[in-house]
């Protein structure tokens, strides 16, 4: 199996949430940090002028979320859940 590789811009949030899923599920990658002509590689990888685009066994992928669950999956990690936090009555009191 090949190391993925991320192709990235450094500023932006959406780039910053794969970044840091892939780190935090500790899966080995690459990554690239395209300059001005990004646009004309992500259409010519993806058919979409976006980043962030994971490269996996060929293949490109350039939706952040796809991009996370096709890791996640491929290294047979579980999807976490977050656990209940929230109360389930939102009311407010009432005031007297």
């Amino acid at each position: 199996m090949e190391t993925p590789l991320l192709w990235h811009i450094p500023l932006s949030h959406y780039n910053e949430k794969v970044r840091w899923a892939l780190d935090y599920k500790g899966i080995a990658h690459r990554r690239a940090v395209l300059g001005p002509d990004y646009l004309i590689r992500a259409w010519r990888a993806t058919g979409q002028g976006k980043l962030p685009i994971l490269w996996l066994d060929g293949r490109a992928i350039a939706t952040c979320c796809m991009e996370c669950r096709t890791m996640q999956d491929r290294a047979g990690l579980i999807h976490e859940k977050l656990p209940h936090e929230f109360p389930t009555d939102l009311r407010l009191p009432h005031a007297s």
